[in-house]
């Protein structure tokens, strides 16, 4: 085929909280089946992504100027990230205190390292052999990152790159032609096609392993320089660029996508300025894509999770989106967010285990006994009676077999067990507030971080003889006397076997202990990391988290925003949250760690050898030490109202005095 000819329609080459406490009976060992996915894990899942959400530096609902990806991008685009302006977003970060802390001359090696790891490990961007730096240095306007599915059943999503490199064209060129240098002497071969009259340059890469070859197409055309890895995405996205006579808001972009606007017009501010960051996410057409990528050529398919969720309700989260702001007039950092999910899809209400979604507004002020030293504190409501029986469906669908029943008629039957009945002896008497507490011991150590998670309860009296019965029958349950209270810890807990994974090690080991802690007291179920945590709940508080000014000014901040009520609720403090993992960082201990973000890596980075200890890849022995950040932190917390048609978060992080 002659290099500048190529066919219009070129197309791509390659086509329950109770749970744990009861741990430890033959009718309760949940099924190789459920080890790998737990109803607490998603719902987990679901408040982490709200909390990421806040913290994301993301604009991806994009300048709303005439200019923009988002009339580009075709409406069926799964994920969308865009900075409308990369020098004005440097300006307004580097007014943030944390903006400053990381050009600090102290700082500074580390934050370059860090830099780096992220850039690398920003897979999208890899594909494409780009970076965000580069990108920053030809842009004239918005820089955009999208997943565009298949248009059809067939053939693989492809990751798009868009900037506008307005003023910069002739720097752009340099790119695109060091780009192409770079990736012929690694191995690739480049030719030149005409893609809808468009000059487009294809690279093909070197194999890898039994997948087919990787493309790269990159065009430059009407001050936007494009790169995408499919040519049918390239064709359909050069093809709209050109299109004269198409409304560039037409239903067919992203900009006329009925969900994308309905996010975009939610997450607005006050004072309108333009958004630093956008996004904007279709969570089920995004998953089945990265399901399907991970899938290995030849491999059995595995288990479907997104098709199971989506037939147990979760589908009616049509979209979630947002838009953030830096060093806004009244805030270092202002989020907006809306989890779009209208309650009547085709005349039916939240049907089978989505109705677990059920998080109704109320006041969230914090319980009279929280501490005024609580690094994080995060309090939701949510109709947890009604949700335990909610999701059987899930459970059963997940397990392949109604097992959900089973195991509770097996634990009011079994004579090894409890013979309770959970519904009515636990369960019923569960009530619609939940808490969790973070807060850290010293000097650090890998377990410093403590977590409680306490959920009030209707008939404190009943459920703690409940959990008494539970406990003696528990063969691994050491009870411990604190003042008048009963605390029972659960030793060698290994993951498998918990539904609040959140509060848990990943395994037991003779370093840490492993287990839990659990309690009844406060007018609470208490399920603790430590037993020291529990402790520190029953100790009576010398001054209250109410009382604390810096909580005072977060909660005055929400409220003026509209969160007087809500359904979350979140307050953080980084001088105390943020300390244990700094130092951790510091001696080279973030692998061995047992935090939360600890966790978190080890699972986002786990080596092939699983028996082998993560190596920790920043060097933390660059940090200054934590007492030097400081001066440079400021208070923050969010909201989640639930509205008709989804739930909407609003995040902040206040000015620094």
């Amino acid at each position: 085929m002659p290099q500048d000819l190529v066919p219009r329609d070129l197309v791509p080459q390659d086509a329950p909280a109770a749970a744990r406490v009861l741990r430890g009976f033959p009718c309760l060992r949940r099924p190789p089946c459920l080890r790998s996915f737990t109803v607490w894990g998603f719902c987990c899942a679901i408040a982490l992504g709200w909390f990421l959400v806040e913290m994301l530096p993301g604009d991806a609902l994009a300048a709303d100027a005439d200019r923009s990806s988002k009339q580009i991008l075709p409406a069926r685009t799964a994920a969308f990230f865009s900075v409308a302006d990369f020098d004005l977003l440097r300006e307004h970060w580097e007014k943030t205190g944390i903006g400053q802390l990381v050009a600090t001359p102290q700082m500074e090696p580390f934050a370059r390292d860090l830099r780096r790891q992220l850039e690398e490990k920003f897979t999208q961007l890899r594909k494409l052999r780009l970076s965000w730096s580069e990108l920053g240095d030809v842009d004239g306007g918005e820089v955009a990152v999208a997943f565009v599915p298949p248009n059809g059943k067939r053939g693989a999503t492809g990751v798009v790159v868009l900037a506008d490199v307005t003023g910069s064209v002739p720097a752009a060129r340099q790119l695109l032609q060091s780009k192409i240098r770079e990736q012929v002497a690694a191995g690739a071969t480049s030719q030149q096609f005409v893609i809808g009259g468009v000059r487009t340059d294809r690279l093909t890469l070197p194999l890898q392993g039994n997948r087919p070859p990787a493309e790269i197409y990159l065009w430059i055309h009407e001050d936007w320089f494009g790169a995408t890895n499919r040519a049918a995405v390239a064709t359909e996205i050069i093809a709209r660029q050109q299109a004269t006579d198409t409304p560039p808001d037409g239903v067919a972009t992203l900009a006329g996508n009925q969900r994308f606007q309905t996010i975009s017009a939610r997450c607005t501010d006050v004072a309108q300025r333009r958004p630093d960051v956008t996004w904007y996410v279709d969570p089920f057409a995004y998953a089945r894509a990265i399901q399907e990528g991970l899938r290995r050529p030849g491999a059995r398919r595995p288990r479907d999770y997104v098709r199971i969720l989506a037939a147990q309700g979760f589908d009616v989260v049509q979209g979630m989106g947002g838009k953030l702001w830096f060093a806004e007039e009244r805030f270092d950092v202002l989020a907006r967010t809306l989890v779009y999910a209208p309650r009547v899809k085709a005349n039916t209400k939240l049907r089978l285990a989505a109705r677990m979604l059920d998080f109704p507004n109320g006041n969230l002020r914090p319980a009279a006994w929280v501490a005024a030293d609580v690094a994080n504190h995060f309090t939701f409501n949510w109709r947890s009676r009604e949700a335990f029986g909610h999701a059987e469906t899930l459970v059963d669908a997940i397990a392949g077999e109604p097992i959900f029943q089973e195991v509770l008629d097996g634990l009011k039957s079994d004579p090894k067990g409890p013979m309770i009945d959970v519904k009515r002896e636990l369960v019923a008497h569960l009530g619609d507030r939940a808490t969790f507490l973070l807060q850290n011991r010293v000097p650090t150590v890998p377990d410093s971080e403590m977590l409680v998670l306490a959920i009030e309860l209707r008939n404190a009296v009943r459920v703690s003889a409940t959990l008494k019965r539970i406990m003696e029958a528990n063969e691994d349950a050491l009870p411990h006397k604190l003042g008048d209270h009963r605390v029972w810890e659960v030793l060698g807990a290994d993951e498998s076997d918990s539904a609040l994974l959140l509060l848990e090690p990943d395994q037991a080991s003779e370093d840490t202990g492993g287990g839990y802690a659990v309690a009844v007291a406060r007018n609470s179920l208490l399920i603790a990391s430590h037993v020291e945590a529990i402790g520190r709940i029953l100790d009576s508080p010398t001054k209250l988290l109410t009382a604390n000014q810096a909580f005072q000014k977060v909660a005055g901040a929400l409220d003026e925003l509209g969160g007087k009520t809500a359904s979350f609720r979140f307050f953080t403090q980084p001088e105390l949250a943020w300390r244990t993992n700094y130092e951790l960082f510091q001696q080279g201990k973030m692998p061995q760690a047992q935090t939360l973000l600890g966790r978190s890596l080890n699972r986002l980075f786990e080596p092939e050898d699983t028996d082998q200890l993560r190596k920790q890849e920043l060097d933390g022995s660059k940090l200054p030490p934590f007492a030097f950040t400081l001066p440079y932190l400021s208070p923050g917390g969010f909201f989640v109202r639930t509205q008709e048609d989804g739930w909407l978060h609003t995040g902040v992080l206040l000015k620094r005095p």
